[in-house]
């Protein structure tokens, strides 16, 4: 009975900690209710519906901030690219993106807190073109010549994640399957701290190991690390920081920025960074389904993007520098990006203190807000015939003026924008064109128009649809 008394205690301290907050938001207009208690009939609605109220705030509130309800507090969202440069010009002093990304995924309870207050992390930003190669001749039998149906997100999710462990851990460990599953699943397994958001706080340490699950996952891939970071500290300590043969990967790159950053080198510090770090690994495969569902849907577009390779790897084979050459693919990424960018909001930042757009906008200290992505990315001022797919948008005759798909802009922002842009999108992008070239290359691939490969949306993030399977026949 005490419990129950507790956890009903804890839903009205949300509710009136909610009720609280929206009024001193009052001022800013809301998509849906606003008054205590119905508020949270909009919170309901946006778990499912998420991508029509974001598409509705920029529709009826062009250029201006609005804010929407959410379980665990508002949502406030700025319009247009002004918006963009606003938050990107703020300092960290008025807004953070750390507090933002880490209590949007309770970064605090699922890897603890010291990812946030000390994320040496993100200074981490070929052995990948192999590994990818060698996962596909893996994943599909050279029989297939009369085609081969696989689930197209999750072997792609397989793919990422031993190119990820390749570059992460090298031979032999990347090749470990308990540890390749554990670098496969880390993206769904935080996923689920989004659900921590609906608890209430004094609650969530004990719904973290019900519903996220994390610690168990880091404890198993601190000990395959365990041997690997030990034998490095070992050569580190008889020959220097700089030791002859030290290997260049994730792993080397985190323990040295654990050590400049004053923090001692675990093993479990090293697995709860590389958790983080290889879930990366669900959302280049989303994307590259996405990629590929264009293509195998819409045939006018496989002949220019495969003779762009072939012609490119004819003259200067597979290398990085080639693949930076796939003007087409470049722009047909891009735009994939654009449609199917995997947030519908963009540039999160939690106030640290109050702060002022330069509308006369106030939002207190303590607040989220984001960029309106998804209105910025379908906006027919910006975009003409915006809500149609046009693989070669981007293309320009002067390959040097032409932006590529990891260049961010007021108009494009699923990398983040200025300052705080995504340190790994270079990374991530030779992957994905390194893929997708291989694989059109190799394969004619069919799939069902009808099952796209995103299955919806669930608040601002997608999730993908299962059910989708791609084909690959081997060419001749």
């Amino acid at each position: 009975m005490d419990y129950l008394h507790a956890v009903l205690l804890g839903i009205l301290v949300v509710v009136l900690t909610q009720s609280w907050s929206g009024f001193k938001l009052r001022h800013i207009p809301t998509i849906g209710y606003s008054f205590p208690f119905l508020s949270y009939i909009t919170a309901f609605k946006f778990r499912t519906h998420s991508r029509e109220m974001v598409a509705e705030g920029y529709r009826k509130y062009p250029n201006q901030i609005w804010k929407l309800s959410t379980f665990d507090g508002w949502f406030i969202v700025a319009n247009g690219t002004l918006g963009v440069q606003e938050l990107d010009k703020a300092s960290g002093k008025e807004l953070s993106g750390i507090l933002n990304f880490q209590s949007y995924l309770q970064l605090d309870h699922t890897l603890g807190p010291e990812v946030a207050t000390n994320p040496y992390h993100i200074n981490v930003s070929d052995d990948m073109r192999d590994e990818a190669f060698s996962a596909f001749e893996d994943l599909i039998p050279s029989s297939s010549a009369e085609g081969h149906a696989i689930p197209i997100y999750s072997s792609l999710v397989e793919v990422s994640s031993r190119i990820n462990a390749r570059l992460a851990v090298g031979y032999p460990l990347c090749r470990n399957r308990t540890f390749l599953y554990l670098c496969g699943r880390s993206c769904t397994v935080l996923d689920r701290g989004r659900h921590l958001r609906f608890v209430p706080t004094f609650l969530r340490p004990i719904a973290t190991k019900l519903i996220v699950k994390s610690s168990a996952d880091i404890g198993t891939m601190a000990r395959h690390l365990q041997p690997l970071v030990a034998e490095r500290l070992y050569q580190q300590h008889l020959h220097g920081f700089e030791w002859p043969g030290k290997p260049n990967d994730t792993l080397m790159w985190l323990m040295d920025e654990a050590q400049k950053s004053a923090e001692e080198v675990t093993a479990h510090g090293m697995a709860t960074r590389l958790y983080l770090l290889t879930s990366a690994s669900e959302g280049i495969a989303m994307i590259l389904s996405c990629a590929l569902y264009e293509v195998a849907t819409r045939p006018e577009y496989i002949k220019p993007l495969r003779d762009e390779v072939e012609s490119v790897v004819a003259q200067e084979g597979w290398s990085k520098d080639s693949i930076s050459k796939l003007q087409k693919m470049d722009s047909f990424l891009r735009e994939v990006y654009r449609c199917y960018d995997l947030n519908l909001l963009h540039l999160g930042r939690r106030t640290v203190k109050d702060f002022i757009f330069s509308d006369g906008t106030l939002i207190p200290a303590g607040f989220d807000i984001f960029s309106n992505a998804y209105g910025i990315h379908y906006d027919e001022m910006l975009y003409p015939s915006a809500h149609t797919f046009d693989g070669f948008r981007f293309v320009q005759e002067d390959a040097a003026k032409q932006a590529r798909f990891t260049k961010p802009g007021l108009d494009y922002v699923p990398f983040g924008y200025g300052k705080h842009a995504c340190p790994g999108r270079f990374a991530a992008a030779y992957q994905m064109k390194t893929m997708l070239a291989y694989i059109i290359t190799t394969y004619d691939i069919e799939m069902n128009k009808a099952l796209h490969p995103i299955g919806g949306f669930f608040e601002k993030g997608f999730f993908p649809n299962l059910e989708a399977k791609v084909s690959f026949k081997r060419r001749q």
